[in-house]
């Protein structure tokens, strides 16, 4: 191997396993159902601008 080809596969391996931990990552939060406030609900509810929907835009 010259100098060269042994940069390349010292560089490539952190870049695999950063790659590999972030699809990890991807895998365990992609399937996850988002957290259900009620009191968000509520808050968006009372604040919502609802005269832009009149409007027609």
């Amino acid at each position: 191997m010259t100098a060269f080809e042994i940069v390349i596969n010292v560089c490539v391996l952190p870049i695999t396993v950063a790659v590999l931990l972030y699809l990890r990552h991807l895998v365990r939060v992609s399937g996850s159902d988002p957290v259900d406030d009620p009191e968000r609900v509520i808050r968006f509810r009372e604040t919502a601008p609802y005269h832009l929907l009149e409007r027609g835009n």
